[in-house]
């Protein structure tokens, strides 16, 4: 029987996604079933298991390889942030399955709009979804008037209609995107791939490698550290824990964004060392600072 040949559009690593972990976690799986050939948007894919593994193209060439009838399906992983701007754009206009990994997408167009100063593509999804109110919001929040209303307005409804189908990981997503357009939705629940355990012993040289108190409670959120993590709740309360914790450790393990929201709390608390912001990590690393962690906080 012949096997299926999907197209797989996707960030990978470098890109500092958890998107990227995601799909390489779940291509060497995927590919068991049928053949996968992968676009990323104008860079080389830093794993050498993936591009030994799989045909890499740039985004660019989807559009004349799927005009050749090389793909059975094309297959997008759409998520909440500048990594997915040319995804984006490229579902638009050239169908297949979206696989949403967020079912708020406003923080995307805001993004857009402030990298590339062009309020236009922001307005446009704002009006897209039918509300009256829609355009004049997007003013008054591009003048700054007021903040955007990320979940008021999630901004999802162009990409779900424009899809042939989507996947979602919950059953709330689902409910979530029923609202934005008539469209087949399968909820898949999104695989996890846990660490490793560690004897006690190999913790604690884990900890003393990334530089932690062997004594200490490790508080940790990892991935893209945006407001809608409430990382401010949860460092408010990080610092009551100080207080009969003195020598207690909170990592924020990943992207900050957008930059420098986090600076006036953390003035404000006065944590000194006690607070560790890493920046993206590969996932090696990634791994080893879960490995360290007696509490992982995700207040999304």
């Amino acid at each position: 029987m012949t096997r299926r040949r999907i197209a797989y559009v996707s960030p990978l690593n470098p890109r500092a996604s958890g998107v990227s972990d995601y799909s390489e976690e779940l291509l060497p799986s995927l590919g068991e079933l049928v053949d996968v050939e992968l676009f990323v948007d104008g860079y080389v894919p830093s794993n050498p298991d993936i591009r030994a593994r799989f045909a890499v193209h740039d985004l660019a060439d989807l559009a004349t390889l799927d005009a050749e009838g090389r793909y059975d399906l094309i297959v997008y992983q759409m998520g909440n942030n500048l990594h997915h701007a040319r995804i984006y754009q490229t579902l638009i206009r050239h169908p297949g399955v979206v696989v949403l990994h967020d079912v708020v997408l406003h923080h995307l167009f805001v993004d857009l709009a402030d990298r590339f100063k062009d309020p236009s593509p922001y307005l446009r999804e704002l009006a897209f979804g039918g509300r009256v109110d829609g355009l004049a919001v997007g003013r008054a929040v591009l003048r700054g008037e007021r903040p955007p209303p990320f979940f008021e307005y999630p901004l999802i409804e162009r990409t779900v209609r424009a899809s042939l189908g989507v996947v979602v990981h919950s059953e709330y997503a689902r409910r979530q995107v029923s609202e934005a357009g008539p469209r087949r939705i399968a909820v898949v629940p999104a695989h996890v791939q846990a660490p490793p355990k560690l004897s006690s012993s190999n913790r604690l040289a884990g900890r003393s490698e990334l530089g932690l108190p062997a004594d200490a409670v490790v508080v940790g959120a990892f991935g893209y550290a945006t407001p809608a993590k409430r990382l401010d709740v949860a460092l408010r309360a990080f610092a009551r824990l100080r207080q009969v914790a003195p020598i207690a450790r909170f990592l924020i393990v990943g992207e900050v964004s957008p930059t420098g929201w986090l600076d006036p709390l953390l003035a404000e608390l006065g944590p000194g060392d006690a607070v560790r912001l890493t920046g993206p990590v590969d996932f090696d690393r990634f791994q080893r600072y879960i490995q360290a962690t007696d509490l992982c906080v995700n207040l999304r």
